[in-house]
Formats: structure tokens, C-alpha cells, sequence
């Protein structure tokens, strides 16, 4: 069964640390913030992606589609 997480850092990296996710996608948007937190904070090592897919729009925001190698 598919699932979709949307803007749940905490739960994103539980699922990373077990390696649950399939696919990660990601949605960068036209705007620099001085501030914030880290997506993933919690997950404790490095996990190398590989691209699948990369969709840039009008607007200047891209979607970027990856799965873990």
C-alpha cells in the first residue's frame, strides 16, 4: 500500500532509519530563508540517492524525484 508524507520531518526520518521509503520527493521552492530546520534531522548516518526525475515549473520551483540506493 502506497503512502504519502507530507512536511513530517519526525516521521520521514523514523521511516529513514528503518529504510521504509521507497521513493523521496522533494519540492524546492523559488525562495531563500535565512532560517529553519533540517528536514531529516534525526537520521544519524548519510544515505546516497539516486535521481529519477527532475521537474522545474514556471514559478521557478522544481520537484525532484529520488529513490535510495
Amino acid at each position: 500500500s502506497d503512502m504519502l508524507i507530507f512536511g513530517s520531518g519526525s516521521i520521514a526520518s523514523l521511516l529513514t532509519r528503518h529504510r521504509l521509503i521507497d521513493e523521496y520527493q522533494f519540492v524546492v521552492n523559488a525562495l531563500l530563508l535565512g532560517e529553519g530546520h533540517s528536514l531529516l534531522a534525526g537520521v544519524p548516518q548519510s544515505l546516497r540517492l539516486t535521481l529519477l526525475e527532475a521537474r522545474a515549473f514556471p514559478s521557478g520551483n522544481v520537484v525532484l524525484r529520488y529513490t535510495p540506493q
